[in-house]
């Protein structure tokens, strides 16, 4: 635990050190929540991370350098503050290794989760529907859920994700297959019981009335969330994301990007044991996605209080970034369902997809060199398809040397962006 500490105490000192102050204030928050600090410098996180809020929403124009170096110090101070209680002199020299493992930027959980307990399992889950003569096949389904780890599901729209979702959130039963929740379920299976452990983000968001803070702390006493406890629970969640300027506001004076974040703070509010969030990412720009997907990594890995996440979206990268487990259905069938990290091991070839306004021929003309090279295309979109010993750099260099325009480039090998290219 120390060693880990360590690490933690780490990551955050980096952050300030670039003075990256957003990362670092939600860090630091959530070190409350890997670890029994003093309630005092709670208060203090809280109150340094509202103080950014505050200052990261004011016209540049009359920003102060002043006011943000203020910022950095007092985050250094708590940070200080924080590794005196985390890390008091020990009297026996530690058996640990002296030098802390460098914080690494891979958004996914970097170590084996095998041991992490079991939230959910689904067994061959299938769900049809007919209508107007129509009839839609949920694909049987063996899905599991462990605390600490991201699951994402992804696939094209119409192909069941949000059908998924919604039977493993209790809100629609299955046809077939068995649902469990090791976790947290009883002898005698009790839906209200179980649900209480559930928080479900539906991809659109149901309009609420009255104002922010107070309905957050109506949902944390609902929750047995109540007296003292309830009001730094709700501050803390305010602060932690991002909503410190919208506190006092109602429905119709949030976008919906911070409706959305306020549906993440109504469900984190009272801490779920599994989180489950249907294509969040429609309605935020690329900034805030960024920070969302952030946020969910974070919050998810917490050592007292982990959570098992289930999210569905149509932004395949952001997804893989941070997920562990991938789904991904596409016309009536389960393409892959496994590690993210396995995703692509036993491939065949390199896939590598770019913008350009060049021909066809014009890139097999510069890549005539490279053995092996294939090229698709749908419009100004190609896939270049090539043997697994010819890299990125190759194909790049060579595309750069022919002076052929590119507007977009990446590899997808390893993403499950291939599976809507290879079956389109």
């Amino acid at each position: 635990m120390r060693a880990y500490a360590q690490n933690r105490l780490q990551e955050v000192r980096q952050q300030i050190e670039a003075q990256d102050i957003s990362r670092a204030t939600r860090r630091i928050l959530d070190l409350f929540l890997d670890f029994s600090l003093p309630r005092n410098l709670r208060h203090e996180a809280v109150a340094l991370r509202a103080a950014y809020n505050e200052y990261a929403v004011k016209d540049s124009q009359t920003v102060e350098d002043k006011e943000f170096q203020t910022l950095v110090q007092k985050a250094t101070n708590l940070l200080a503050e924080i590794e005196q209680e985390l890390l008091p002199p020990i009297a026996e020299p530690s058996k640990e290794p002296e030098n802390t493992i460098p914080f690494s930027a891979n958004m996914r959980a970097e170590k084996d989760n095998s041991d992490k307990p079991i939230v959910f399992l689904g067994n061959a889950l299938t769900k049809t529907f007919t209508s107007s003569g129509h009839t839609f096949c949920l694909p049987p389904v063996n899905i599991e859920l462990r605390a600490g780890e991201i699951t994402g599901i992804v696939g094209e729209n119409g192909n069941g994700k949000t059908t998924l979702l919604r039977m493993i959130a209790g809100d629609l039963e299955a046809d077939g297959g068995k649902l469990t929740y090791p976790l947290f379920q009883k002898e005698v299976f009790d839906w209200y019981d179980v649900k209480n452990k559930i928080g479900y983000i539906p991809q659109h968001v149901p309009k609420w009335t009255g104002y922010l803070k107070t309905n957050l702390h109506f949902t944390a006493a609902i929750h047995g969330i109540q007296g003292e406890e309830n009001e730094e629970q709700v501050a803390f969640t305010i602060h932690r994301l991002g909503l410190t300027r919208y506190e006092d506001a109602k429905w119709l004076e949030i976008s919906g990007g911070y409706k959305l974040r306020f549906e993440l703070a109504r469900t984190l509010v009272w801490r779920p044991t599994l989180l489950i969030i249907d294509e969040p990412l429609a309605h935020l720009d690329i900034n805030a996605q960024k920070i969302f997907m952030q946020d969910i990594r974070y919050l998810a890995s917490s050592s007292q209080h982990p959570m098992a996440v289930l999210i569905s979206s149509q932004h395949l990268h952001e997804v893989e970034s941070i997920a562990d487990n991938i789904l991904f259905i596409k016309n009536g069938e389960l393409l892959y369902n496994g590690k993210m990290s396995d995703f692509g091991n036993d491939r065949t070839e390199n896939l590598y997809e770019l913008m350009t306004s060049a021909e066809r021929s014009d890139l097999e003309r510069a890549l005539k060199d490279i053995e092996g090279v294939k090229i698709s295309d749908v419009g100004q979109m190609k896939t270049i398809h090539t043997p697994i010993s010819v890299r990125a750099a190759q194909i790049m260099a060579a595309l750069a040397k022919a002076d052929i325009d590119i507007q977009y480039f990446r590899d997808i090998s390893t993403s499950t962006l291939k599976l809507f290219r290879d079956n389109a």
